[in-house]
């Protein structure tokens, strides 16, 4: 795995090869700078790798250079929507935003177009690939895996609190976790439980209202921890057009712990928690309604474990990361003939 734009001690991580090469720059030098510094790299070692994965969305100018120089595959990881992501990022001033959100279709588009396969989050990021002419998609959700489902820790009436994992934000609900929190409180006598960098400075101020225990940037084991004490698991996500179309890593996670959920009413991963019969959906503007619902199954500890239970379920049976994996080797099969794919 190549890093451009970061530093790191391991060379080696759960059998992947760490290349980081510390370009750590800003906005500007991250697109015109870094994506030079990772075609010059590739190049020279195209003779260590069979196929390139890319994951940013920089580097999506620069596919067919890729294709170019190294004579391998490039694979475009298409995990967001990069249009829809550029339309709600705070630092584009809004004079700009609507050239910004062009320039993204565009570099889409054109990026996709020169890759040998992509490589999305969801059926919806599916037709948006073939949309755009990619006739070689694989699907692969951010999902745990089967085993961190299995090893989870059975739900029962220890489980205690609200748990919120992930980056937090104005946008991901942060003003309504200040509100909500302090009447959890008052109700349970339990915190909301949030765990996840800072994004801005609504986030900064949600911390420190009462009701909330904040335990800052966690590594995976330290949050799976937490969501096996937890109680009840919270997605009270804003709309956005990303957020609509896109799937929350941490809605898997908390399915993965055996937690209801609660959720916002966002297209996507409404649609999924419907499906498995694992939570309750509200109006994601409604912080009453996001309480109504947390309240319920703090008090319901039967219906709880109820959904609880089928989100595991789901998790075991179908949304794991080991069934993603089966099609994301498929899918370098086809690309790589002949070539023995581990």
């Amino acid at each position: 795995m190549l890093a451009v734009n970061c530093d790191s001690d391991d060379s080696e991580r759960n059998g992947v090869r760490i290349v980081a090469l510390g370009r750590n720059r800003g906005r500007l030098g991250r697109f015109m700078l870094n994506p030079l510094d990772a075609v010059r790299y590739c190049k020279l070692h195209s003779s260590d790798y069979d196929a390139l994965h890319v994951h940013d969305p920089e580097l999506l100018p620069w596919i067919g250079r890729l294709r170019k120089v190294t004579g391998r595959p490039v694979i475009y990881d298409m995990h967001e929507f990069l249009p829809d992501i550029v339309s709600v990022r705070s630092w584009i001033p809004p004079c700009l935003r609507r050239l910004s959100i062009a320039i993204a279709h565009t570099m889409e588009c054109r990026g996709i177009g020169n890759a040998s396969a992509a490589v999305v989050i969801n059926e919806l990021g599916e037709i948006r690939a073939r949309q755009l002419g990619m006739n070689e998609v694989a699907i692969f959700m951010g999902v745990p895996s089967r085993d961190e489902a299995e090893t989870s820790t059975p739900y029962d009436s220890s489980r205690t609190g609200v748990a919120y994992v992930g980056g937090v934000a104005m946008a991901r609900g942060a003003d309504t976790i200040a509100e909500v929190a302090p009447r959890i409180l008052a109700l349970h006598g339990c915190r909301v439980l949030v765990a996840g960098p800072l994004r801005d400075e609504t986030a900064r101020t949600t911390v420190k209202r009462d009701g909330i225990d904040y335990r800052g940037i966690l590594t995976r084991p330290e949050v799976r921890l937490i969501l096996n004490e937890a109680a009840v698991g919270w997605l009270p996500l804003h709309h956005t057009p990303n957020h609509e179309k896109g799937w929350a890593l941490k809605l898997g996670e908390y399915m993965a712990a055996g937690l209801p959920v609660v959720v916002s009413d966002l297209a996507y991963c409404a649609s999924m928690v419907n499906r498995y019969d694992c939570g309750i959906v509200v109006d994601a503007d409604d912080a009453d309604a996001h309480l109504n619902a947390l309240d319920y199954l703090l008090s319901s500890p039967d219906e709880a474990k109820r959904l609880g239970t089928n989100g595991k379920r789901a998790i075991l049976e179908e949304l794991n990361a080991e069934a993603y994996a089966l099609e994301l080797r498929e899918l370098y099969g086809r690309l790589l003939p002949g070539t023995a794919v581990r």
